[in-house]
């Protein structure tokens, strides 16, 4: 499993779309919650996902500071499978 970690203009497209997609799966349409997923931060964020042959498994985004809140903000934690710790283990990288 790869970590990688990339400012919004070093991402692929694939990876954004990846991204995207991921966090609208689980977000809005498993979670049932109809708010907009592209809240404009993502520009001002790390993107951090762990990445292995079958795409990215489990991601987060780390906002700069100012943007949303005076600190580092972090959210939009998603995990391809549930239950193994790759969200925590994630989040401790």
């Amino acid at each position: 499993m790869e970590l990688v970690v990339k400012k919004y203009d070093e991402l692929t497209l694939d990876e954004l779309y990846d991204i995207i997609q991921a966090r609208i799966n689980i977000f809005v349409v498993e979670q049932n919650c109809p708010y907009p997923e592209l809240d404009g931060k993502d520009r001002f964020a790390y993107h951090v996902f762990f990445r292995d042959g079958n795409g990215i498994q489990a991601y987060l985004r780390v906002v700069d500071k100012g943007i949303g809140f005076d600190e580092y903000s972090l959210g939009r934690v998603i995990t391809v499978a549930r239950g193994c710790g790759l969200g925590a283990k994630l989040i401790k990288e």
